[in-house]
């Protein structure tokens, strides 16, 4: 295409087709045999088949052998001076759903309101200029002045270019909290709508050159405004077998007004054999405001909540940064790079805390925290060399990576109202290095061979001050280690197998010199943390069979296991009662096993369809000396889908599509947390007519189903929709040259 073309390769004329590129020439005159571009779309060269493996269909053999007598007679191409060709494409469409249930949980799963919509989903310009520039418009306008998006530009091979682009549009959160069947009120709502209004806007331009050096400045704006759900639940209360029984049932909602503002600078040198770089400078400004009110209960039965508790958080916060990049072209297929970057940041926060009894029409104030200031300086730098793909089919990459990060915290919390303020300190300081290392080898034929090793070694400091109440220090070292290994292998054009195992493995050694609550020593987390460790066996096959020119599948098998484990000194809680008796223990376990397949079959040249699933298994135990507050859980989840496309004649397609996900969980027999699990299925179907008034005109009709059915709700969250979509497709062109514009139907 004419803008950011992969690995910088361009169609867009015969110059451009014979020199572009970031690996050589792409076609040789007059030899279709000896032609790259010829090699790559048949799908001759391993790891370089054009369209890659399951991402489009390859050339048939009649293509291929059109395009090698195409190079063969001279590779004729017309003069892109003859006509400069404007296209505009676009979609007129509108939707109307209705829905019987839960309105807020269809918005969520949807991302829109169900109410009626008309506009220009999709529209779009593209008008060349006589100096090989390119002017473009692009967006989407509906009805609701909510969703939109409006994009302009201008890029040209060298030579300045811009892109300025504006968008809006909503997300939606379910208002629905949690539910217990053995309560008088098994499940409560918020009253009103989740929704919060997301905007974007980028200024970008530059200056590009094939020498160098290229220029990029931009700007991006970020804003997010409206109410999000909460999934901190407050209580309600109930009186079950004659003792008084707390659970956490209330949704609480968060209102969001955030922002961010970012700069960018960034200047390179352009393509060169010798040396490239590089630079790129950023400002960042955030100011994010969010107020969280969250209701609870303590009459047992109560419907209404008889208090709220409303937290508010502000922060603002300033960050620079700097980033250098270095390669460098060595002899014998030899490449080297490095870079180095650094950031500064200061961020102010001010939170607050306010309990209202809402039956007694009384307040509360809460902690408050005043002149919270955080500060933060970061380096990091790394270092890399690349060799091969040699004769001998090895390659080989290693890297170094070195980071540094150190922040500092401070200001004053006032605990309640009438109390001294205390000064609060906080300290945290990091250093870590990663090394990396990878080789891969196809030396034997349609067989790659391929292995991965990455070390991280972390250390930290952390340290918590709050006047006479908390007084801790703790330092801990970090180890992470990763063996990948996998396998390749592609007999023919219609098969291919992946095999890929990978361990890794994390331990964390604790140390804590000081560790004081109100002038004694400390008893509890995270202070009592001697060792943590986690090891991770992954294991993962995947299958590519093409048995039939009319088959295509491909399928996968995946397992994972973890184990936890950690060391703790004993604990005892304030009563003196033990928590742990310390030692080494068995934290957790957690078990994953993953299959899908997807099949896509052509039985006639008028019908063809897809069938692609996935199926998951978790199982996750945890202890912690007994206590059945951890509880275990285990299930399933369930996803599959079909869509089935029909040429009913040379104007008119009928298509048609099913969906089916679902979820199944309990906490095995421990009866403690998830009393009635998880257990939820969606279903969406659908049927569409296609219709071609003439080839650049056609019309569509669409019909969709969708039912969310959840019992572990109670059905509170539970709806079934309809909806209907019509809508006009147009793609036109107009051809001029000097001066006359006639209309292109042929295109």
């Amino acid at each position: 295409g004419d803008t950011k073309p992969r690995s910088g390769f361009r169609l867009t004329s015969r110059d451009e087709a014979l020199n572009s590129g970031d690996y050589g020439e792409n076609f040789v005159e007059g030899s279709g045999l000896q032609s790259p571009f010829l090699h790559f779309a048949a799908h001759a060269v391993e790891d370089w088949e054009m369209p890659p493996p399951g991402e489009g269909d390859a050339m048939t053999r009649d293509e291929l052998a059109l395009v090698r007598a195409w190079i063969d007679q001279g590779i004729e191409w017309p003069e892109s001076s003859a006509a400069t060709v404007v296209t505009t494409t676009g979609t007129l469409s509108g939707r109307v759903w209705s829905v019987d249930g839960n309105r807020n949980q269809f918005r969520q799963l949807h991302g829109f309101r169900e109410d009626d919509s008309v506009g220009l989903s999709a529209f779009s310009l593209r008008h060349p200029t006589p100096e090989g520039g390119l002017w473009t418009l692009d967006g989407s306008v509906w009805t609701h002045p909510e969703e939109y998006r409006i994009a302009v530009g201008y890029d040209a091979p060298e030579g300045a270019w811009f892109r300025t682009q504006a968008e809006q549009w909503l997300s939606f959160d379910s208002t629905t909290g949690g539910y217990a069947p053995d309560f008088t009120i098994p499940s409560f709502t918020v009253p009103g709508r989740f929704e919060r209004t997301h905007n974007l806007f980028t200024l970008e331009g530059g200056i590009r050159q094939d020498s160098g050096p290229n220029v990029y400045v931009g700007y991006e704006y970020q804003s997010v405004n409206g109410n999000k759900a909460s999934l901190a639940f407050g209580p309600a209360a109930e009186t079950l077998n004659g003792a008084y029984t707390q659970r956490a049932l209330r949704p609480s909602v968060r209102n969001q007004e955030n922002s961010r503002h970012e700069l960018t600078l960034r200047i390179d040198s352009g393509e060169s054999e010798k040396l490239y770089w590089d630079d790129e400078a950023r400002i960042e400004w955030v100011e994010v405001d969010e107020a969280t009110a969250e209701s609870g209960s303590f009459t047992p039965g109560a419907n209404a909540a008889e208090q709220r508790v409303d937290r508010r958080n502000t922060w603002d916060s300033l960050r620079g940064s700097n980033s250098i990049r270095l390669e460098k072209n060595l002899p014998r297929r030899w490449l080297l790079s490095a870079g180095h970057s650094f950031s500064l940041m200061e961020g102010q926060s001010v939170f607050t805390e306010n309990t209202v009894i809402l039956n007694g029409n009384m307040a509360f104030q809460g902690p408050l925290g005043q002149g919270m200031v955080l500060n933060q300086h970061s380096q990091m730098g790394n270092l890399n060399l690349h060799g091969g793909q040699w004769e001998n089919g090895l390659s080989f990459t290693a890297g170094l990576q070195f980071d540094w990060l150190t922040q500092d915290g401070s200001g004053l919390v006032v605990p309640f109202p009438g109390a001294a303020p205390q000064s609060l300190d906080s300290g945290w300081d990091q250093t870590r290095f990663t090394e990396s290392l990878s080789l891969s080898y196809k030396g034997l034929k349609k067989q790659v061979f391929y292995a991965d090793l990455r070390f991280q070694q972390m250390g930290y400091d952390q340290s918590e001050f709050l006047e006479t109440q908390v007084h801790r220090l703790t330092e801990a070292t970090h180890h992470r280690r990763q063996y990948t290994t996998g396998w390749r292998y592609r007999p023919n054009a219609k098969t291919g197998l992946h095999l890929r195992a990978r361990f890794t493995e994390n331990e964390t050694d604790y140390d804590h010199p000081i560790d004081q609550k109100f002038s004694q020593p400390g008893n509890g987390y995270s202070a009592f943390l001697r060792e943590r460790d986690l090891d991770t066996l992954d294991l993962e096959a995947r299958v590519s069979l093409k048995p039939h020119s009319g088959w295509h599948i491909e399928s996968h098998y995946q397992w994972s296991t973890t184990d936890f484990s950690l060391s703790t000194d004993p604990a005892v809680d304030f009563a003196g009662n033990s928590i742990t008796p310390g030692g080494r223990i068995d934290a957790a376990s957690y078990d994953q096993h993953s299959a899908g397949s997807s099949i896509s079959w052509s039985p006639s040249p008028r019908l063809n369809g897809l069938i692609h699933g996935s199926v998951t298994h978790w199982d996750m135990n945890a202890w912690a000396n007994a206590f059945p507050g951890v509880t275990p859980y285990r299930g399933w989840t369930w996803w599959t889908g079909t869509r089935w496309n029909y040429v009913l004649n040379s104007r008119t397609d009928l298509s048609a599509w099913y969906n089916f996900s679902a979820a199944l969980f309990d906490d095995g027999t421990s009866g403690f947390a998830f009393q009635e699990g998880l257990d939820y299925s969606w279903r969406q179907a659908g049927v569409g007519l296609r219709h071609r008034i003439n080839p650049q005109v056609q019309t569509f009709a669409e019909y969709a189903l969708s039912i969310w059915d959840q019992p572990s709700l109670g059905g509170a969250q539970d709806f079934e929709a309809h909806g209907v979509f019509v809508g006009l497709n147009w793609q036109l062109q107009v051809s001029g040259s000097n001066g006359d514009s006639t209309r292109d139907d042929e295109r």
